[in-house]
C-alpha cells in the first residue's frame, strides 16, 4: 500500500484519536470527548478531500482501525449490560419478555449477579430488542458463558465482522447504482459509525449489512430482499416503514407479495419468543419508551416550546405529523418516471429521524450508509454536529445541550437547502462540475449516474435488474 505523506498523517491522526477515545474519557467526560471527536472528524475530512483512492487502502485502514478497538472498555452506553441480561435469560431457557429484570434478580439470585442487575437502565422494563437481536444476545452469552467481560468481547467480535461484511456490501450496491465506490469511505472510516458500533455494539451493527444487502437484491431477487427486510425489522422496527416505497419501485402486485412476505416471516420471527404474555408485555415497555425517552429529538423540541409538552404527548401530534411527511413523500415519488430505490429510502429514514422524540448519534448510521449512495453530504456534517449531545452526560442530573440541539438542526437545515439548490443546478446544467470532498473530484456529467436513479420497473432487461456487478 503506497501512502502519500498527506493520506498517511490523516489516516494515523483518526487512528490515534478514535483510539483515545474508546480507551480513555467516558462519556461524562465532555471535554476530553469533545476535543478527541473534534481531532477524529478532522482528520477524516481531510481523507474526504484526497483524491484517487484504492480499494486495499480502504479495507486494510477500516480492518485495522476496528481490530485495534477489540479491547476497549464500553463507558459511553450502557445498553450492552440488557444485551448481556437477555443474552443469559435466552441460554437458562428465560424468555426474554416474560419478565422484567427486577422480577427476575429476586426470583433467579444464582443466574444473575447484582453487579450486573445496578448497570441495567431501565431494570423495572420488559426489554424491547427483537428476536434476531435477542438471538445475537443468546449466542454472545452462549460462547461468554453468561460472564460480562466474554459476553462483551463476542459481541465486540460480532460487530467487528458485521461492520466488515457492511462495507463490503455498501461497495457493491455503490458499483450496482453507479455511484463512485471511492464514497464507501463516507461510512468505513466516519468515526462515528466506527465508534458507536465497534466500540459500543449498538444492534445498528447487525442490521447495516442485511439493510445494504436488501438493497442490492430488490430488483434482481425481490422475494430474497423482503426476506432481509423482515429479519431488518426484527433487530430494528423502523423499517417496516420502508414498505411505504416498495408497491412504487416493484409495482402494486409485486409489491403486495413483498410486502406480505416481509410481514409473515417478521412474525414467525417472534414465534420462538412466544409467551402469553408477549404481545402485552412488549407494547407496553415500547409505549413506555416511547413516552419517556427524550433525546436531541429537533421537531419534538419545536413541537413542546410552541404548544407544551403535555399536549404534545397527549394528542400524539408528532407521530401523526411524520407519518404525513412519510405519505406525502411516497405518493409524490409515485410521479416520478425513475424509481430511484436509494433516494426514496434516504427520504424516509431522514423523516422518520426529524420527527423522532429520540434521535441518539447511532440512530443516524443508516442514513450516512444512503448518502454514501445517493450523494447527499449533509449526514456526513450530521454525524459532526450530533456528536455534542453527549454534553447530556456531563451533568448531573443529565441535561440536554438544548441550545447546542438548535445549532444543530438549524445548520442542517441550512445543509439540506444548499444542497437541493445545488442538485437542481446540476441538472439544469449537468457540465457543471463539482470539486468538493463529497464528490471526491467526481465531475457529475449525468446526474442519474451519480444519484443512483434507475430506469422505470416496466424497462426490463435495463439498469439495475441485469446490471452485472463486478
Amino acid at each position: 500500500m503506497n501512502l502519500s505523506k498527506e493520506r498517511a498523517l490523516a489516516l494515523t491522526g483518526l487512528f490515534l484519536s478514535v483510539i483515545f477515545l474508546a480507551y480513555g474519557p467516558g462519556r461524562e467526560e465532555s471535554i476530553p470527548l469533545l476535543i478527541g471527536y473534534g481531532v477524529a472528524f478532522s482528520c477524516f475530512a481531510v481523507l474526504l478531500f484526497l483524491k484517487e483512492w484504492k480499494w486495499n487502502t480502504v479495507l486494510w485502514s477500516s480492518i485495522g482501525i476496528r481490530v485495534a478497538l477489540l479491547a476497549a472498555p464500553i463507558t459511553w452506553t450502557d445498553d450492552h449490560f440488557r444485551y448481556i441480561w437477555d443474552g443469559i435469560c435466552s441460554i437458562n431457557g428465560i424468555q426474554p419478555f416474560a419478565y422484567t429484570p427486577l422480577e427476575l434478580v429476586g426470583s433467579e439470585p444464582g443466574l444473575f449477579s447484582a453487579d450486573l442487575f445496578q448497570q441495567l437502565n431501565s431494570p423495572d422494563y420488559y426489554t424491547v430488542y427483537p428476536p434476531v437481536a435477542q438471538a445475537m444476545f443468546g449466542f454472545a452469552a452462549w460462547i461468554g458463558k453468561g460472564q460480562v467481560l466474554p459476553t462483551t468481547i463476542v459481541l465486540r467480535v460480532i460487530s467487528i465482522l458485521c461492520d466488515m461484511i457492511g462495507i463490503l456490501l455498501l461497495r457493491r450496491v455503490l458499483s450496482a447504482y453507479r455511484a463512485p465506490t471511492e464514497r464507501v469511505l463516507w461510512y468505513a472510516l466516519n468515526p462515528l459509525v466506527v465508534l458507536e458500533l465497534t466500540v459500543n455494539v449498538h444492534t445498528e451493527v447487525l442490521l447495516m449489512p442485511l439493510f445494504f444487502g436488501m438493497i442490492l437484491l430488490l430488483h434482481r431477487r425481490p422475494i430474497d430482499s423482503a426476506v432481509l427486510l423482515a429479519l431488518i425489522a426484527s433487530i430494528r422496527l423502523w423499517p417496516l416503514l420502508l414498505l411505504l416505497a416498495i408497491p412504487s419501485i416493484l409495482g402494486i402486485r409485486i409489491g403486495i407479495r413483498y410486502g406480505l412476505v416481509v410481514i409473515g416471516i417478521f412474525l414467525l420471527s417472534w414465534v420462538p419468543l412466544w409467551t402469553p404474555e408477549l404481545t402485552l408485555h412488549f407494547w407496553s415497555s415500547l409505549r413506555l419508551f416511547m413516552a419517556d425517552l427524550e433525546f436531541n429529538g429537533g421537531a419534538y423540541e419545536l413541537l413542546r416550546r410552541m404548544i407544551g409538552d403535555e399536549l404534545v404527548k397527549a394528542t400524539g401530534l408528532l407521530p401523526v405529523l411524520t407519518f404525513a411527511a412519510l405519505l406525502a413523500f411516497t405518493l409524490y415519488h409515485w410521479r416520478k418516471p425513475h424509481r430511484d430505490v436509494p433516494t426514496l429510502f434516504f427520504g424516509l429514514v431522514a423523516i422518520h429521524l426529524f420527527g423522532s422524540q429520540a434521535v441518539h448519534p447511532w440512530y443516524i448510521i443508516p442514513l450516512i450508509g444512503l448518502a454514501a449512495v445517493t450523494g447527499r453530504w449533509w449526514p456526513l456534517a450530521w454525524s459532526l454536529l450530533i456528536f455534542p449531545t453527549y454534553l447530556t452526560y456531563g451533568h448531573d442530573p443529565y441535561a440536554q445541550p438544548y441550545a447546542w440541539i438548535a445549532i444543530e438542526y438549524m445548520v442542517l437545515g441550512v445543509l439540506i437547502v444548499g444542497g437541493a439548490l445545488l442538485r437542481g443546478r446540476i441538472r439544469m446544467n449537468p457540465k457543471v462540475e463539482v470539486h468538493a470532498p463529497w464528490e471526491l473530484d467526481h465531475t457529475v456529467t449525468d446526474p442519474a449516474s451519480c444519484y443512483g436513479e434507475v430506469p422505470h420497473r416496466s424497462q426490463k432487461g435495463k439498469g439495475i435488474g441485469s446490471q452485472q456487478i463486478p
